[in-house]
């Protein structure tokens, strides 16, 4: 008995992996209170791995490989989002059986340690057409699905007990001009807001779960002549941040409560900031490409609000360019 319990303590611990390092400026370690994760995903071995990292402990949890050696329903994953409460994910992935092979759309929970359930296949078995995102509390799904009209839309699904209630679901971006995606839920749950497709750009768009408050939020035109908006998360105070390309990828801001007032870029001092994304406990998480002496990959950034750097995570890690989330667990 004794060996069969050190060797599941062996088999636990081969799921995480924390790289630190000395300098304080890449990775520093006690910032943060609170249990914050986000949602990644990487090539281990030629293949696509999910997982998060905890930003206090640097850990990262291999969900691929839990989920392989757990349920043994194997099966190329995708992409992971996570809800702001950290208690349930979205998942595409091929290995549930009613996909053959496919990515579909997977839902799941989260217990207080980062540990997922099995994957639960979404009513339906929808095939989504890009990142999709689940509310803190995990009864509302923001759906990227292409419709009728041949173009990809938002979606909004409820779910009652364990069913997504497919046959209700609204179309949020029906007014929108073109394609769209990457949807985020706000802090409360009671909006999301995505990247709208146009004719000459990428344009932020916001709407309520029923439909009925859309808005067109946010030009491109607004950064400067040939500048480029995309992936909007909200910060809790309301404000919006995103990756901007004007010259070159960073990270901005922009207050929809004071909507003459152009965005500006959250931290001067570095450039080739990724698919920016404001996390709950009120820090910012991007892909960094440029740091001094680094690999030239998409590496993990942390910094605060008003952009100091904090910290490098997973140093030397290239991380798929997606659409990142992240939460804080809430019981």
């Amino acid at each position: 008995m004794k060996f069969a319990i050190i060797f599941i303590l062996i088999l636990f611990n081969s799921f995480f992996n924390v790289v630190s390092a000395g300098d304080d400026n890449i990775f520093r370690s006690g910032f943060e209170v609170g249990g914050t994760r986000v949602a990644l995903s990487r090539v281990i071995n030629g293949e696509t791995h999910v997982g998060w990292v905890d930003i206090d402990t640097n850990q990262w949890f291999d969900i691929t490989q839990y989920l392989d050696n757990t349920y043994g329903n194997t099966g190329d994953d995708a992409w992971i989002t996570f809800s702001s409460d950290l208690r349930y994910y979205l998942l595409e992935t091929e290995r549930p059986a009613v996909y053959q092979g496919w990515d579909g759309l997977t839902w799941g929970t989260l217990d207080a340690s980062g540990i997922p359930s099995e994957p639960i296949v979404v009513d339906g078995a929808p095939h989504p057409e890009g990142f999709c995102t689940i509310a803190a509390g995990g009864e509302q799904i923001a759906m990227v699905l292409n419709d009728d009209f041949d173009r990809n839309d938002i979606w909004i699904t409820s779910r009652i007990e364990n069913v997504w209630q497919r046959d209700d679901e609204i179309n949020i971006s029906a007014a929108s001009a073109g394609d769209n995606g990457g949807p985020r839920f706000s802090p409360t749950s009671n909006k999301v807001i995505w990247t709208s497709y146009t004719s000459s750009g990428m344009d932020f768009d916001e709407n309520t779960l029923d439909g009925g408050q859309y808005n067109h939020l946010l030009s491109h035109t607004r950064l400067g002549n040939g500048a480029q908006i995309i992936r909007p998360a909200y910060e809790n105070t309301g404000t919006i941040v995103f990756e901007g390309e004007l010259g070159g990828e960073q990270c901005y801001r922009w207050d929809p409560a004071n909507p003459t007032i152009d965005p500006i870029v959250i931290s001067p001092a570095h450039s080739n900031d990724n698919s920016c994304a404001a996390l709950p406990n009120g820090r910012i998480a991007s892909f960094w490409l440029e740091r001094p002496g680094g690999p030239s990959v998409h590496e993990l950034r942390i910094m605060q609000a008003d952009g100091t750097h904090e910290s490098v995570l997973q140093l030397g890690t290239d991380f798929w360019d997606f659409l990142i989330t992240g939460g804080t667990y809430i019981p």
